[in-house]
């Protein structure tokens, strides 16, 4: 007798702990940000085995740098991407931007006044296009499409096609590319606006409006979202991350040349998609797009130390992408049918 009713409370006590282990992935499977970073230890481990190197201080200076300033320009995509929208001119924004900088300066503006310029006409660029979208419902993939190839137009004819010099040891600068412990201060920058931007889209009306307008606009508008101002806030506010991504790399680098931030835009796509974003609008986290671009950034470094030759990097980060997606849309399936 006794031994059965121990065989029954160790049977009892395996489907508890098999039920809070299911309990516990379908919670995990719920989270985009839980499995953004699960991707992104998937990808550590990875290269910790196969690339040597990779877990030196040095490597992951790299890939945190990378990171911080990718992360930056991705925080807007984010999101513009949660309220249903779309942004392929960030990297021409970015180029843009960073060499207004340099130009004014040329041109005796005091350094300061130039980058507080250069951020100011990316909100503006912002403006523009969350104008066109929302007065004549043009697809936003369109409209900024035009912007990228507008923008860039601009930077080549500003440029005529060469290198634009910066100095970098200006000392107004260092707010951009002060560095600590080896590690850039652009860090400490996309942490405070991780922060920040994860607490407006969590804790304000702002974040609510944000996922009402991405995830269905008609039933936002009847309730009394302003759809259409939120949707013009976060084009400029995509535009200013870009610029601000723009300013850290103009002052790490002694120059800007026109093709700067080219391929920017799907990187950042990339990283919001990795992090949880739906493509469709309305989900999307903050914490989960720093997985995202973390994950992208240890790939690049990743790839290099593994000797892997470079025209391979879009490939993986393609490949790392669709799986994202497909990851995205089956664990919504499971979640649904739970």
């Amino acid at each position: 007798m006794s031994n059965s009713l121990t065989a029954e409370s160790t049977s009892s006590v395996q489907f508890k702990w098999k039920s809070c282990v299911y309990l516990a992935a379908l919670k995990a499977i719920r989270t985009p940000s839980t499995r953004a970073g699960l991707v992104a230890l998937i990808v550590f481990l990875f290269f910790s085995v196969v690339a040597k190197g990779f877990l030196s201080v040095e490597a992951a200076m790299s890939y945190l740098t990378l990171a911080a300033e990718g992360g930056v320009l991705a925080l807007g995509v984010t999101l513009l991407m949660i309220g249903g929208e779309f942004d392929l001119s960030v990297g021409s924004v970015l180029g843009l931007t960073a060499l207004l900088v340099p130009l004014l300066v040329l041109h005796g503006v005091h350094p300061a006044l130039a980058m507080v310029i250069g951020v100011g006409v990316g909100a503006l660029i912002g403006a523009l296009h969350g104008i066109i979208v929302t007065l004549t419902h043009a697809p936003s993939l369109i409209v900024t499409l035009g912007g990228l190839m507008f923008w860039r137009g601009v930077v080549f004819a500003l440029t005529g096609g060469f290198l634009v010099p910066v100095d970098t040891q200006t000392p107004v600068f260092r707010i951009f590319s002060a560095v600590w412990g080896g590690f850039q201060v652009s860090l400490v920058w996309l942490t405070g606006l991780v922060l920040l931007l994860g607490l407006l889209l969590a804790r304000t009306r702002f974040g609510n409006w944000v996922f009402a307008t991405g995830g269905n606009p008609a039933t936002a508008v009847r309730v009394g979202v302003p759809v259409k101002q939120v949707k013009i806030i976060l084009f400029m506010l995509t535009a200013v991350m870009a610029a601000l991504a723009g300013m850290m790399q103009m002052t790490r680098f002694a120059s800007i040349e026109p093709l700067r931030g080219q391929g920017a835009e799907l990187r950042a796509i990339t990283a919001a998609v990795i992090g949880g974003s739906r493509l469709e609008g309305g989900r999307g986290t903050v914490l989960g797009k720093a997985f995202g671009v973390l994950t992208v950034a240890m790939i690049k470094v990743g790839l290099q130390l593994a000797r892997v030759p470079g025209y391979f990097l879009d490939a993986t980060v393609g490949a790392v992408l669709v799986v994202a997606v497909l990851v995205n849309v089956y664990s919504a399936r499971i979640v649904k049918a739970t």
